[in-house]
């Protein structure tokens, strides 16, 4: 035990009087808890400020570079905040225990602006590198980045039968034969003479492009380095190639049904097979599929030309929640991919595609290639998902419509049925064009072909 007298406050206020002793019992009573434990913890304060500025230092080097100096004026702040606390809660502080928390707070500011400026300094070390070493690379970063992005199909076997019907083609697209001289362009493909080109916009972030020979055949061995875009102004526009061939077969098509298992009741089921049998009186000849999806994907009948057996099984749809439609799609791509003549997706979904933008993409990518057309089937109170299934349907040159347009539905299956295709490119804008129309240069060598392409926005 302790013989040291401790101080009553009503024996310290009635000595000093009520201002000045109130004063005075503050200032010693503070003294009194300072030196039976405060130094201790706020010492533990000070450290734990330290760390806690470290690991946010620390961390900033992983953020990228503009959230640098974001998270290095937060340190300052904390710093700044522990150091004034430690000297306002001090300066009435007549005992050892001030020059402690000086002591302390002068060390835990020392050591922390050291680590951030530190890494600071490593930060900006390590941005002055990866500035050099674009630097270094600047000639050939364009290029590169181009043909790793093109390259997104491969060229060596062509199977697409989509989009450029000649019956579907706009009564604007024009041809161009090539002018007698153009400035040559380095690896590109010399073009035969008498060579001509048919361009058109489908949408504002796609160019379809057709090639043909005076013989009145298509050149299809073209790559990723034999087309330019610009916009009017001369700015180069990125975009991503996709070769396609034509259907040599106008009477063979293959149509697969995608039955969303969430659209049960029996108006979506009455609905539904009423849709499908005006397609069957439509293409009678072509081969068909259905599958179901929801919380899985069901193969629900092999290809077949029996159009009865389909209606069957929609008429039996289940229910089930969820949407598996990305995937089910996905897994069709290929095997319809390998069917003869034209291909038709049809898809009767709540609009809920569930599909990331970088897996849409990859998907519309694939349908194009393997010349799949897309039809997406919408129903009262839903609208389609734009981001995956409507970009889908323009993207592959398919529709969009209600359930209750099976009659505009049938007449356009019909014509879709019975044309060929040419064979043509189809060049995937990174982004939309700010400015039209596009200027799409083709081939290289002495003959260049040139050609301004405009898409009006539909109202």
């Amino acid at each position: 035990m302790s013989n040291r007298r401790k101080d009553n406050p009503h024996d310290l206020l009635a000595r000093y009087g009520n201002n000045r002793g109130r004063s005075n019992f503050n200032s010693q009573h503070r003294v009194q808890l300072l030196d039976r434990g405060m130094p201790r913890s706020w010492r533990m304060l000070s450290f734990a400020l330290v760390l806690f500025t470290a690991t946010l230092a620390g961390g900033s080097t992983l953020y990228p570079p503009g959230s640098t100096e974001i998270i290095a004026a937060l340190c300052i702040v904390i710093i700044a905040i522990g150091c004034y606390s430690i000297v306002v809660l001090n300066t009435n502080v007549r005992s050892k225990s001030k020059i402690v928390f000086l002591r302390d707070g002068v060390m835990a500011t020392v050591l922390a602006t050291t680590i951030v400026g530190g890494l600071l300094l490593y930060r900006g070390v390590q941005q002055t590198g990866e500035i050099g070493q674009q630097a270094l690379t600047a000639g050939n970063a364009n290029g590169a980045k181009m043909a790793s992005k093109l390259q997104l199909v491969p060229e060596a076997k062509i199977t697409s039968t989509t989009g450029l019907a000649q019956a579907d083609q706009p009564k604007n697209a024009s041809k161009i034969r090539i002018p007698a001289m153009q400035v040559p362009v380095a690896d590109a493909t010399t073009l035969p003479p008498g060579t001509r080109i048919t361009c058109r916009a489908p949408n504002a972030s796609m160019v379809a492009v057709q090639v043909e020979r005076s013989t009145a055949d298509y050149i299809t061995n073209l790559k990723v380095n034999d087309f330019r875009v610009t916009e009017p102004a001369g700015t180069e526009l990125e975009f991503n190639l996709v070769s396609v061939s034509g259907s040599t077969s106008a009477r063979t098509c293959s149509i697969v049904y995608f039955l969303d298992q969430s659209l049960t009741t029996d108006s979506n089921r009455i609905a539904m097979r009423d849709f499908i049998r005006r397609v069957s009186v439509a293409a009678p000849h072509a081969d068909i599929q259905a599958l179901s999806f929801g919380k899985s994907i069901h193969v629900l009948t092999p290809w077949t030309n029996n159009h009865d057996e389909v209606l069957s099984v929609a008429q039996r749809l289940h229910q089930s929640s969820g949407s598996t439609l990305a995937s089910a799609i996905s897994m069709k791509i290929d095997d319809v991919g390998k069917r003869p003549g034209r291909r038709l997706m049809v898809i009767f979904s709540d609009g809920v595609g569930q599909a990331r933008d970088d897996a849409a993409m990859a998907i519309e990518n694939r349908c194009i290639h393997h010349g799949i057309d897309v039809m997406v089937v919408r129903f009262p109170g839903r609208a389609d998902d734009k981001r995956f299934l409507g970009d889908l349907a323009t993207a592959t040159g398919g529709q969009s419509l209600n359930v209750s347009d099976a009659d505009q539905a049938a007449s356009w299956i019909s014509r879709w049925s019975t044309h060929k295709t040419t064979p043509y490119y189809v060049l995937r804008l990174e982004e939309p064009a700010a400015q039209w129309p596009l200027n799409v240069s083709v081939g290289g060598g002495s003959t260049r072909l040139s050609q301004a392409v405009t898409f009006t926005m539909s109202k």
